[in-house]
């Protein structure tokens, strides 16, 4: 049986390397009957989620491994998620485990602009590690509630990475969401451990500027916390700070 462990992979996944080891450590406490428990998208048990995190890991694998899949994530998971809730959960926490585990140590040879393609999505392989880590801590949170256990915070460097990979891909979620920017910048100043300052989409004459906390921030991308409840600081254009705010949950996948 693999364990995941942070030395094992080259720099730019140790972030995802250190989410998988968190999440490993909490389902490690489970009893029996939690694996039932519904964690998300309202009919979704931590079964299932651990199942949806294999699902889009194997197809990284795949496109690793040079043998990429025409499956989307949604497909994959779909498929997924089915086949494994006829096994035990024992045996998808195995799967999702030993996976992980190689494919931290399939990164070894790679650089970390190696362009990476999961559909509908390319991306360098650097951001598509750093975008499998918030998936992995975003549902690892999500089965700490659901369980009610505690999950901690992140070191500050490993919530940096991810804040970092959703402020330089917010205006693509802008843009999404159905906001017309017509030139106009913000600057995205996340303020905690693991914060920083950047400008969106990078003009250095902002319109607006959003002040909020980077755990909040995070939690927004991941549609874990609403635009309405996230305490934010908005100066300059409030109107196109509240719709870039509200356009970031799109950010989310399933």
């Amino acid at each position: 049986m693999r364990r995941i462990g942070v030395g094992t992979t080259v720099s730019y996944g140790r972030v995802y390397a250190a989410m998988a080891a968190a999440l490993d450590a909490l389902l490690g406490e489970l009893a029996a009957a939690d694996w039932a428990t519904i964690a998300a998208y309202g009919d979704w048990s931590v079964h299932d989620l651990v199942a949806h995190l294999a699902a889009t890991d194997s197809l990284l694998a795949d496109q690793l491994r040079l043998t990429p899949s025409l499956d989307t994530i949604d497909t994959r998971t779909d498929a997924t998620v089915a086949r494994e809730r006829t096994r035990q959960p024992a045996d998808t926490w195995d799967l999702w485990r030993t996976q992980a585990a190689l494919l931290c140590l399939q990164l070894a040879d790679l650089p970390g602009d190696h362009p990476i393609s999961l559909r509908p999505v390319t991306m360098p392989l650097a951001d598509i590690m750093a975008s499998r880590a918030f998936e992995t801590w975003v549902h690892a949170g999500d089965i700490a509630a659901a369980v009610g256990r505690d999950l901690p915070a992140p070191p500050g460097e490993h919530v940096h990475r991810i804040a970092d990979l959703g402020a330089r891909i917010l205006p693509s979620a802008a843009v999404r969401g159905g906001v017309v920017l017509n030139g106009r910048s913000l600057r995205l100043v996340l303020t905690g451990e693991g914060g920083g300052s950047w400008l969106v989409p990078g003009s250095s004459d902002p319109a607006a500027e959003l002040e909020l906390d980077v755990l909040a921030f995070c939690r927004l991308m991941g549609d874990r916390l609403s635009a309405a409840d996230a305490e934010v600081t908005i100066r300059g254009d409030e109107a196109l700070g509240h719709q870039v705010l509200a356009a970031a949950a799109s950010l989310a996948g399933r």
